[in-house]
């Protein structure tokens, strides 16, 4: 059974040499991995930042809890009953010393088998295990020095003493200590209290400053939740109904100094809605639901089938948006954990690659698998997982952050708020997915130049482009434009002129000429020592290039398949670039290019895969280890939105191509390899990258 305030859940390498072939896979075995997620907890029934929230808008208590605990009505409940909570649990010895809360406090008596005798404030007692009883020692106390029994009792509690127990202090009840049934060397410390008011005027399980209808709420949930316990019966494990920590509820006994301003508001809310013998409950079907709460989930409450295989019918998976509002400190959190220590979690030798996707209905973890660099799989729960690494939740999640505008030109805008506005250059392409070869080289150039990457149609800046301009134009001083007369008319480059703008074009014959000019303006600002090779007729092979190529500082030019175009070759003989990747196939790349490359004296590697989604698989894996970072980019391979790619680029990251209205699973097994990803950054709105898709790409 578990506790209502529980938290129970419950980089690739690579070498390459000569000319070897590298396809879309993982070469190593991360060091660490950053988990993230929300919510902290089980998630199952009440969210107490989700009733926080509700609170503040004005939901009432019943509101609350009916929304929490499906099908539920809200009615009093008798609730003067004892209940015992157990203070020490398994514990060899226990110290308890009294102290006055008001004048002419600090006495008690002692009683065991037989035998009473009394102290006052100061007076230490200890208990331990005698045999199959209690042993109790009171130096100081009057009558005698010690007690035995089965059960020795302590009683303090005159309104105005307190019992100091280990870190707590208490006002109330009736201290009993008892053999513990596991262990001949151990005992039980347990507090006898009335459940109404010295139990629940006590529970510290919500900030007694919150709003009443929360407080109200939380009350009404601590009660259904201790009375429960008590139907249940005392546990033989701790002769208790309920311990005073998260595993069950947390009992603070008498507050803190700081906490006694608030004492009342918690007090009120204990006592709204019953009488001296009743309090408010949540029922279902008649009966008082045993009401499980937590800190807060990941937007979604759990079903009580899902994070413990029981199902019961006022615990079930919903979507809960109160628990995603601002200000939740459990919005979102990172771990980053070892790899043994993920191994022994999973249950794995290794883990090359840690597959998330199975989910339970409300996204928490379902079944985690772990596989092996050799392809051998484990699979444990993601309730296991999550206690076992410590997790706050088992809502783990990729973090996202979708880049996206009502059109390219405004998308490129907000991309290009990345790039700081004191720059003094721009980089502009054309928007017109014809003419995407032109631009695809042009990311490298801009990362050099400090420049942002923007769209122009073919006669006009468009309004998007516009706006982004304004913002600038205190710094900007050149705009590069990439492109021929064809592409970007001289209608364009007036306006950049009107503007005061100096205008440098790049152009040329055809794209093997364009990309070959743009790595020149690249190699004049830095020296190209590395240049990435894309066929001019396999255009999606060259996207993924563009973010890896802008963080190496690499040039990306093309050529022909059958040989080595003439542009690169008149590049490359130039700068005279050490290494060279070549992205695709032999059909976009045939091996005569290669061999050109290495008659040149230029290690060479290709990178290839099945598909356009396998080729960005292996561009990034072989650079990701050359780009340090946390974000990796994801943008949609489709034909028709390619440019995301380009303008994705801009953000100097690996990018991987992912299908809009589908996951490649080569995309996600290799998503599934990184460790190190702090937020996965994807181009375009819902339109170009289905929320489905979305969805799966965080959740893998």
């Amino acid at each position: 059974d578990k506790g209502v305030g529980a938290q129970d859940p419950a980089e690739p390498r690579h070498t390459p040499a000569g000319t070897q072939e590298l396809g879309a896979r993982s070469a190593g075995v991360p060091a660490s991995w950053t988990l993230q997620g929300a919510g902290a907890g089980h998630g199952v029934g009440m969210s107490q930042y989700g009733a926080l929230e509700q609170a503040k808008a004005g939901w009432s208590a019943a509101q609350i809890l009916r929304f929490y605990y499906s099908g539920a009505t809200v009615a009093p409940a008798t609730d003067s009953m004892t209940l015992v909570v157990n203070l020490e649990s398994d514990t060899t010895s226990s110290t308890v010393t009294t102290s006055a809360l008001a004048s002419g406090g600090g006495a008690f008596s002692l009683s065991g088998t037989g035998a009473s005798i009394s102290g006052d404030a100061g007076d230490a007692v200890t208990f331990s295990r005698s045999g199959s009883s209690v042993s109790a020692t009171c130096a100081q106390c009057s009558g005698g020095t010690s007690v035995t029994g089965a059960q020795v009792t302590l009683r303090f509690a005159d309104g105005k003493t307190l019992a100091s127990v280990g870190s707590g202090r208490y006002d109330v009840g009736i201290l009993t200590v008892v053999p513990s049934s596991d262990s001949a060397a151990s005992i039980e410390v347990g507090l006898r209290v009335r459940l109404h008011d010295e139990y629940l005027d006590r529970i510290a399980e919500m900030p007694w400053g919150w709003p009443a209808a929360a407080l109200q709420a939380q009350a009404a949930a601590a009660r259904g939740y201790a009375l429960a316990k008590v139907k249940d019966g005392l546990r033989s494990d701790c002769a208790c109904h309920v311990y005073d920590n998260t595993y069950d509820q947390v009992f603070y006994g008498y507050p803190a100094s700081a906490n006694l301003p608030y004492w009342s508001a918690w007090q009120s809310a204990v006592r709204a809605g019953g009488t001296a013998s009743t309090g408010i409950v949540a029922r279902y079907d008649g009966s008082v639901v045993r009401a499980y709460y937590s800190a807060s989930n990941g937007g979604y409450t759990q079903a009580s089938k899902d994070a413990w295989g029981t199902a019961i019918p006022y615990l079930v998976a919903k979507p809960d948006p109160w628990s995603l509002k601002p200000g939740n400190p459990y919005l979102s959190w990172t771990k980053v954990v070892t790899a043994a220590q993920l191994a022994d979690a999973t249950g794995a030798a290794e883990v090359a690659r840690l597959e998330l996707s199975q989910r339970a209905p409300s996204r928490a973890l379902g079944t985690v698998r772990a596989y092996t660099t050799s392809g051998a799989q484990s699979t444990a729960s993601g309730a296991s997982v999550a206690g076992a690494l410590g997790l706050p939740s088992p809502w783990v999640r990729h973090r996202g952050q979708r880049l996206a505008g009502p059109d390219q030109p405004s998308l490129a805008a907000v991309i290009a708020r990345s790039v700081p506005a004191s720059a003094t250059s721009v980089v502009l392409v054309s928007g017109d997915p014809n003419k995407l070869p032109d631009a695809v080289s042009a990311p490298p150039l801009a990362r050099a130049l400090g420049a942002p990457v923007l769209l122009t149609d073919a006669f006009a800046l468009p309004l998007p482009t516009v706006g982004e301009l304004n913002r600038r134009v205190a710094a900007l001083k050149t705009a590069y434009v990439i492109g021929g007369e064809s592409t970007i008319s001289d209608n364009v480059v007036g306006q950049l002129t009107a503007r005061g703008l100096k205008v440098v074009r790049i152009a040329g014959a055809d794209r093997y000429q364009v990309s070959a000019n743009v790595a020149f303006a690249l190699h004049r600002i830095k020296a190209v020592t590395n240049v990435i090779v894309v066929g001019g007729n396999a255009l999606p092979d060259a996207i993924s290039a563009g973010g890896p190529a802008a963080a190496t500082g690499s040039a990306v030019v093309f050529t022909t398949p059958d040989g080595l175009s003439t542009s690169a070759a008149t590049f490359l003989d130039a700068a005279k670039p050490t290494t060279a990747q070549v992205t695709g196939g032999t059909a976009s790349v045939s091996g005569m290019v290669v061999a050109a490359l290495q008659k040149r004296g230029i290690t060479t590697v290709r990178l290839s895969g099945a598909d356009r989604y396998g080729v960005s698989v292996a561009v990034s894996a072989f650079f990701v280890p050359k780009m340090p970072g946390t974000k990796l980019v994801v943008a949609a391979g489709d034909t028709h939105l390619l440019q995301d790619g380009v303008l994705g680029a801009g953000l100097a990251r690996p990018i991987v191509l992912v299908a809009r209205d589908r996951l490649p699973s080569a995309s996600a097994a290799y998503i599934q390899t990184l460790g190190w990803i702090g937020t996965i950054v994807g181009i375009g709105g819902p339109s170009h990258i289905s929320e489905a898709t979305w969805t799966a790409i965080l959740d893998s």
